[in-house]
């Protein structure tokens, strides 16, 4: 309720409506989710260095919403190609990017993205680190193809 106050209070305050939506997320509302999050990519900044990650985990948040409805994967594909182009530098858009090509069948794509992952090694580009985009997890999803 706080947070639905202050993004009612300040609409264009990226913060507000990226806690928004991610509140929405872990509540399990994703079209609110999905909605709220749209929201801040438009009102958020993409030329600044620390929105890049929250620019890249709504992406993926986004993508998990629309997996959740049951929607195209086609368009799930969309989010998360787009949250690698908003932080390439980081692990999690390459794994998340590589589980949905694996999961409409183009192991090609997975397998490149998993090995594209693989290469980023330093943790602390992950603002958000996602203990399954580390270690044996991701051994696993590749092992899965």
């Amino acid at each position: 309720a706080k947070i639905e106050q202050w993004v009612k209070d300040e609409p264009n305050h990226p913060r507000a409506n990226f806690a928004l939506g991610r509140e929405y997320a872990v509540r399990g509302e994703h079209e609110k989710a999905e909605k709220a999050l749209k929201r801040y990519l438009e009102v958020a900044p993409g030329y600044d260095t620390n929105e890049r990650y929250a620019r890249s985990h709504a992406c993926r948040m986004i993508a998990n919403a629309l997996i959740n409805q049951r929607r195209d994967p086609n368009e799930v594909v969309t989010w998360f190609l787009r949250s690698v182009g908003e932080n390439p530098s980081q692990r999690e858009p390459w794994v998340h990017l590589g589980w949905i090509w694996g999961r409409v069948g183009d192991k090609e794509m997975a397998r490149a993205c998993f090995n594209r992952a693989k290469m980023i090694t330093d943790e602390t580009q992950s603002v958000v680190m996602e203990a399954s985009c580390w270690g044996e997890q991701l051994e696993k999803l590749i092992a899965e193809l």
